[in-house]
């Protein structure tokens, strides 16, 4: 009788250790996805975060290259315009004296 019923309570433990085992079995197997779909998002952040800094860079080389194109475009500008100036004082001063 004794024997019986340790061998019921052998069987138990060994229903819950196999009952224990398999959910064990499925928190790891649902830890191993979400650690694979941490690493994958993770992986495509650090992708968009280095295609963000291409695109700034790259926007920053035109915006550098467009400013340099403008300072030189007013200063040629500038050039002429003073070039221009000093040609109609030239003219005028041509006039008045052709005139006097």
């Amino acid at each position: 009788m004794e024997e019986e019923m340790l061998r019921l309570e052998l069987e138990s433990m060994k229903k819950k250790l196999d009952s224990w085992g398999r959910e064990l079995n499925k928190l790891e197997a649902l830890t191993k996805r979400e650690t694979k779909k941490f690493e994958e998002d993770n992986k495509q952040q650090v992708h968009d975060k280095l295609e963000l800094k291409k695109e700034t860079l790259f926007l920053v080389v035109k915006l550098d290259r467009f400013s340099r194109e403008t300072t030189c475009c007013q200063k040629q500008i500038a050039a002429c315009w003073s070039c221009h100036l000093s040609n109609n004082q030239q003219i005028r001063g041509n006039f008045a004296s052709s005139c006097a």
